[in-house]
């Protein structure tokens, strides 16, 4: 499961919350049958896609 949060801008953590993402980076990656571990084909694929992307948003600009 993903969380996420934004923060508006000059806003600080706790130190609980910071204490939470240095345990949360030290956790393994677990892959499963929803998330499955990328194999070349689609690693290359993903890069493609972004380098799309971006194209994209740089001509919107």
């Amino acid at each position: 499961m993903i969380v996420s949060y934004t923060l508006k801008e000059g806003t600080e953590i706790t130190e609980e919350q910071k204490e939470m993402i240095r345990k949360a980076k030290q956790m393994p990656i677990v892959y499963d049958e929803d998330s499955p571990e990328m194999d070349e084909k689609m690693k290359k694929a993903f890069k493609e896609a972004v380098k799309e992307r971006n194209r994209r948003i740089s001509n919107m600009a």
